[in-house]
């Protein structure tokens, strides 16, 4: 925290403040075994959502109209959702113990 406050402080003084009050809820998900926080990342599935949004859209292919576009997305986002929810985490009961 020293070096970054050394590196960040003079030019974002409240961020580094903020992160000094901040850090142990932070940093919080360090305290799981290794194995569970890679449940945690979510930027591969953000891609992988938008990945499926897109293979689905591209057979689609004409969306007439905003409200059409818009019912299209909600189908296909809807589909999705009860695909991932369906889905059973490695070590999840490891984690809520």
């Amino acid at each position: 925290m020293e070096k970054f406050r050394a590196k960040w402080g003079k030019r974002y003084p409240k961020v580094v403040k903020w992160w000094e009050q901040k850090l142990e809820e932070l940093l919080g998900f360090m305290a799981f075994p290794r194995r569970d926080t890679k449940h945690d990342v979510t930027a591969n599935s953000i891609k992988k959502l938008f990945k499926e949004l897109k293979r689905y859209l591209k057979v689609s292919k004409v969306l007439q109209g905003e409200k059409r576009a818009e019912k299209v997305l909600y189908a296909i986002l809807w589909e999705l959702n009860e695909r991932y929810m369906s889905r059973k985490l490695k070590g999840f009961e490891a984690m809520t113990e």
